[in-house]
């Protein structure tokens, strides 16, 4: 059996795809919204691993600072090694914080100088 379709049958067609778009571009910004939020939390660990290294780093220069009278040689290649190797190859930069604090810390470990 044949059913005619009228007006009303045709208005909620409409209805239900224009339904179907909204939810469509509601979905598309919660998704834009969760990659936002992802790309920040791991943001904020890879910040909270570099400022790891970087206090621990602090900590092994100022018993670099109190040793350098005492064994000048050793020190210095200490100093060297922390330089070259976590400062060197340009991994943590002032450039990886973004928050002034941090930042001006990286400058001073780089400035960071042992008078024997």
């Amino acid at each position: 059996m044949k059913e005619d379709r009228d007006w009303i049958d045709y208005t909620n067609l409409a209805a239900n795809v224009a339904s179907v778009v909204q939810l469509h571009s509601i979905n598309q910004a919660l998704a834009e919204r969760s990659n936002r939020e992802e790309t920040a939390r791991l943001e904020d660990e890879r910040e909270a691993k570099l400022r790891e290294i970087v206090f621990q780093t602090e900590n092994m220069i100022e018993g670099l600072k109190k040793e350098a009278t005492q064994k000048p040689l050793a020190t210095f290649a200490v100093a060297l090694e922390i330089k070259n190797s976590i400062f060197g190859q340009g991994e943590i930069t002032s450039a990886s914080f973004r928050a002034y604090e941090d930042k001006d810390i990286i400058c001073n470990i780089g400035r960071f100088k042992v008078h024997c």
